[in-house]
């Protein structure tokens, strides 16, 4: 019987990705293998909660069909208090095709000054996601890219200025 993915994503230090990165790729592979897991990102395991939300990016990244089974819990993540899984969390809920981006955008909305900057930046990254599959929300995503641009921090206002060239695009389609 093959190990667990929780077994394996619980092994090694902080430090350390464990077996993330494979099994990333086992699940993007086989798709029925999500289940396990989405599971395995309920964890009450600090360490592999947050190994199991990179895991889960990546599958997700690598075969955008699991998008959808993934959405909720990219949600979940998104109020953790770990900004590790946050991070991958908004990073997730961006390639989520929603049905409602709206409610999406409600979630993400937080993240927007989170204090981890890494996580602020990637929120921003996902509102322009969002807005792009939906006019609605093009403002929020302007102020959310004007506020990165305003922020003071180079590498926030350089990925602003890509987006907002995004942006701009997406509104004159």
């Amino acid at each position: 019987m093959p190990e667990s993915f929780e077994s394996r994503l619980s092994r090694g230090t902080r430090k350390e990705i464990g077996e993330a990165d494979a099994v990333a790729q086992e699940v993007a592979s086989e798709p029925l293998l999500i289940s396990e897991l989405l599971e395995v990102c309920k964890s009450t395991d600090d360490l592999t909660r947050m190994r199991a939300f990179d895991a889960l990016e990546k599958a997700v990244r690598a075969n955008r069909s699991l998008a959808r089974q993934a959405g909720d819990t990219f949600l979940l993540g998104l109020a953790e208090s770990i900004w590790e899984v946050r991070l991958q969390a908004v990073r997730g809920v961006g390639l989520v095709q929603w049905n409602d981006p709206k409610t999406a955008a409600k979630s993400v909305e937080p993240l927007l000054s989170d204090e981890a900057k890494f996580v602020q930046a990637w929120a921003i990254d996902t509102a322009t996601r969002l807005a792009i599959s939906e006019p609605e929300l093009r403002d929020w995503a302007a102020k959310a890219i004007q506020s990165g641009l305003d922020s003071g921090i180079p590498s926030i206002a350089a990925r602003c200025r890509k987006l907002a060239k995004e942006l701009t695009k997406a509104e004159s389609q």
